[in-house]
């Protein structure tokens, strides 16, 4: 009885000890810098879904570019649209809002509700159409008016 009540105790303190190690550790930050620091840049479109069907119009000239807080989605010298964004890594999926300041037609501060799966050079977002309440839940646009664009890191920039 006392060898069990010593083993007890023994990983009673060993589990409290290392709780404690645990809880002193630094917890990763869930605020969105590293995130938002990867996509910085210049991202070439590769392909466009909308309502689960190809979208309208050749992607090769189009990019989406991040740049501080801002990004733009052009097509060559055609700005599509273009705004501000914040990202919320800590959300599965991953969110990402957007207010548009340019291209959403006659809403200028429309919001854009999405998602986005980071990793490496390849980039997926989807979102509902600016001004809509929707948020996308997954990676699809069957049965929605959600866009999903697939884009790669254009020329390592």
């Amino acid at each position: 009885m006392k060898r069990f009540f010593v083993g007890g105790l023994v990983r009673i303190v060993v589990l409290a000890m290392t709780g404690g190690m645990v809880l002193a550790a630094e917890a990763p930050k869930a605020d969105g810098a590293a995130d938002r620091a990867a996509l910085q840049g210049t991202w070439q479109v590769v392909v466009q879904e909308m309502r689960g069907g190809a979208a309208p119009g050749d992607p090769r000239e189009q990019r989406m570019i991040f740049a501080g807080d801002s990004f733009k989605l052009v097509d060559g010298d055609k700005v599509f649209l273009r705004g501000t964004f914040t990202v919320d890594p800590s959300k599965t999926p991953r969110v990402m809002e957007m207010i548009v300041s340019e291209g959403a037609g006659t809403d200028h501060a429309a919001p854009v509700h999405g998602i986005y799966e980071l990793k490496g050079g390849e980039l997926v977002w989807c979102a509902g159409e600016p001004g809509s309440e929707a948020r996308p839940v997954k990676f699809d646009t069957k049965g929605t008016t959600n866009v999903m664009i697939r884009m790669k890191r254009a020329n390592g920039k």
